[in-house]
């Protein structure tokens, strides 16, 4: 089926009209009459002027007036269609290729995100196990509310006294500071040691202590009380058992 510029030509071609004729004659602009038979919507008049060139183009070809613009309004119709069709295509198509380029982002996003979370959440479920490992890890008795020791270190009820061989040491905190305890040299915990509050421990062979404030902390070990030796001006403090047979500590 002819379009409606080919149907203009084809009329026009058929009573061997030629279009510069033509154009003298309707005395319409060439670049309209071309725009007509090609169907170059773009370079249509506005609507009024061009019912009126396809009335005076259809009475000198010889056409019926009315029926050509009928088919001038369906052609338009039609031609609107097509081109509302192509443009939905064409966003479905953009869309579609925005939705591919940018979902490798955004599950590279997602995955790194997750990575993220999970070694954080991990790090600190590391430090809880730690901070719970310093409260009860190296601490096989228990010291009460008031501080005192098990009954294991208490005299017998026969007046003998109970050799200790265990190493039970109470550190206690006068201001908030951290505390780094190494049990015969092997299992290692780090705490956060609140204003007041005591962690005792029990060892075997040895104690290291590093507490971030020296001056924060006391140790009590049999009975006596210790302080830790700063390991340089306005740093850390450590305490050492058995102790050092040249500090004496």
């Amino acid at each position: 089926m002819k379009t409606f510029g080919e149907y203009l030509r084809s009329e026009r071609e058929r009573r061997q009209i030629a279009l510069d004729d033509l154009q003298r004659q309707i005395r319409v602009s060439m670049k309209f009459l071309k725009a007509f038979e090609d169907d170059d919507v773009a370079n249509y008049p506005q609507e009024t002027y061009a019912r009126g060139f396809l009335r005076s183009y259809a009475k000198a070809v010889g056409l019926d007036e009315n029926g050509i613009i009928k088919r001038y309004q369906y052609f338009l119709k039609k031609h609107k269609e097509t081109q509302e069709s192509l443009r939905r295509k064409r966003w479905k198509v953009l869309r579609r290729r925005v939705f591919f380029a940018f979902t490798p982002l955004i599950i590279a996003g997602f995955l790194i995100g997750s990575y993220v979370y999970f070694k954080r959440l991990t790090l600190m479920e590391q430090l809880m196990d730690e901070t719970r490992g310093g409260e009860t890890g190296g601490v096989e008795a228990e010291s009460n509310a008031s501080g005192s020791v098990s009954t294991e270190s208490r005299p017998s009820s026969y007046g003998q006294e109970v050799i200790d061989t265990d190493l039970n040491f109470v550190i206690t905190a006068k201001s908030e500071t951290w505390v780094r305890v190494k049990i015969d040299g092997a299992r290692e915990y780090t705490v956060l040691i609140g204003e007041g509050e005591q962690r005792k421990w029990t060892a075997t062979e040895s104690v290291d202590i590093e507490a971030g404030d020296p001056d924060a902390v006391f140790i009590s070990f049999r009975e006596q009380e210790y302080r830790l030796t700063n390991s340089l001006v306005g740093g850390s403090g450590t305490w050492h058992w058995p102790p050092d047979p040249v500090k004496g500590r």
